[in-house]
């Protein structure tokens, strides 16, 4: 690392964003265990908008 951490430079995308379309291969995924971090997520759509 090179600079300093800054937390409200964190960004990141709903894993099961449809948008994304990923096929994840997860059998139990009502089991998932997220982050509360990764629970709050937005949108791909929400992110482009921010950009």
């Amino acid at each position: 690392m090179t600079d300093f951490y800054h937390p409200n430079d964190e960004g990141g995308i709903k894993w099961d964003d449809p948008d994304i379309g990923i096929d994840w291969p997860l059998e139990g995924i009502e089991n998932i265990i997220l982050s509360d971090k990764d629970k709050v997520q937005q949108s791909f759509s929400e992110y482009k908008g921010k950009i």
